[in-house]
């Protein structure tokens, strides 16, 4: 975007800008947003204390002396996120946890801090967050949020809304909280989120190190707003450009690094020789696609053909099979038997074969089979490879890895994903039974 118009965009097979996608910690700058629009109201003010506001008291000071400021810039007084997936309460987590410094003092990321932001916003509103978010900044009506465990929006990570939705948070701060000519939050807010507020060089990666504002990263360009899989928001002030992306890029932070390298290569740097203009470097995103996994065009490979025993291992699979001809990997778990299509040369939208993942509220099971894209090939003459890209309300991927020697197989497989696929991850090793050759 430039000057708050959409000047080139380029989606993905069924994927469109209006298309609802889970967008992780971007969800953390949506809670700041909401934040900052409570504080014009007059209905908080950030140096109001978080266990204060709940009606709570610690028997620990730093606990107590936190404050609302604190936790928008990642300086609360634990040492990580105080929540686990298991806990049935994370809002009680963090007012309930040991503290281990004084707050305000040292950047570090927790995302039960937002999260406690997030159901300060709806216990004061009496509204959802991503409801409230509707009403205030015209978000997409199928906008919505992953519960936590205690019914809480979860205001850390469960974000789900179009990629349009991210444009209009963006230029919501890019404007000094004006959005369709209507200030929404207070310009001292609005510029504060966008400027430093604590040093974020403090050991938790090295990459975002140029500071933090109000839940949002500062950059050697201006801001960023980010989420885990590379969704992205790239704000230039200056230029008045706006770079939105969503992926799936889950535990392969390279991906993510090329894509901020790109987009400073390609269209920051060339944006003052009329990148608006040049219409055959836009047309040339119509020739993108996605990089299949492994190649697909070796000849002399083998079928892989037929059923394979397994021995004890952590996937829990005691039988699998290759179906190449028809597409389709076949093995047998105490869950029951599974089917795993998949397409060659090309990929092909098809199901995760599990129903007991967590919908959009966690801890509870979607009782669905999730949707993805599959795509196989064979990397040699005996190892095939299959490529999974889970996109649906919890993304991740799994790259399955089958060797074949003799009558003997090996079987890899690594996982990533947010507190699922763990049936996806790791190594087993087997004999063939029966000979479909």
């Amino acid at each position: 975007m430039r000057h708050g118009k959409i000047f080139a965009e380029k989606m993905y097979r069924n994927f469109k800008a209006d298309k609802p996608q889970r967008l992780y910690s971007v969800t953390k700058t949506f809670v700041s947003a909401a934040i900052g629009m409570l504080y014009t109201e007059g209905k908080l003010s950030l140096d109001d204390k978080i266990t204060e506001l709940f009606g709570r008291k610690s028997e620990y000071k730093w606990v107590n002396d936190m404050t609302v400021r604190d936790c928008l810039m990642m300086a609360t007084c634990y040492n990580g996120t105080t929540y686990k997936y298991t806990d049935p309460d994370w809002v009680e987590t963090f007012l309930g946890g040991i503290p281990t410094h004084p707050p305000g003092t040292v950047f570090h990321y927790d995302t039960s801090g937002t999260h406690a932001l997030g159901a300060l916003v709806e216990n004061i509103t009496g509204m959802e967050l991503m409801e409230y978010l509707r009403n205030k900044m015209g978000l997409s009506y199928d906008s919505d949020c992953v519960k936590s465990p205690e019914g809480y929006s979860w205001g850390g990570s469960g974000g789900i809304a179009t990629m349009y939705d991210m444009a209009r948070l963006a230029m919501l701060f890019m404007s000094g909280g004006i959005l369709d000519g209507k200030r929404l939050i207070a310009r001292d807010y609005a510029e504060a989120a966008v400027t430093k507020q604590i040093d974020s060089d403090s050991g938790f990666n090295n990459r975002w190190t140029k500071g933090y504002g109000y839940q949002i990263w500062m950059t050697e360009f201006g801001f960023a707003i980010f989420g885990a899989g590379s969704q992205y928001a790239f704000c230039v002030p200056d230029k008045e450009l706006c770079f939105i992306c969503t992926a799936n890029t889950l535990g392969d932070d390279a991906k993510g690094r090329r894509i901020e390298e790109a987009f400073k290569r390609y269209i920051l740097e060339t944006l003052d020789k009329g990148i608006e203009d040049n219409y055959e470097d836009i047309r040339k995103l119509d020739s993108m696609k996605l990089d299949l996994p492994a190649v697909v065009n070796i000849d002399e490979h083998i079928t892989g053909s037929g059923v394979y025993e397994l021995k004890e291992n952590p996937m829990g699979i005691f039988e699998i099979s290759l179906d190449w001809d028809n597409e389709c990997l076949n093995y047998k778990t105490n869950r029951g038997d599974k089917s795993l299509y998949f397409g060659r040369g090309e990929y092909r939208d098809t199901k995760l074969p599990e129903t007991q993942y967590f919908g959009r509220q966690i801890g509870i099971s979607a009782n669905r089979e999730y949707s993805c894209c599959a795509a196989g090939g064979w990397v040699e003459k005996n190892k095939c490879h299959i490529k999974v890209w889970v996109i649906d309300d919890h993304t991740g991927s799994v790259d399955i890895t089958l060797v074949f020697k003799d009558d003997e197989i090996s079987v890899c497989m690594r996982k990533n994903g947010e507190w699922y696929l763990d049936e996806y991850s790791g190594f087993a090793g087997g004999k063939k039974i029966i000979d479909r050759n």
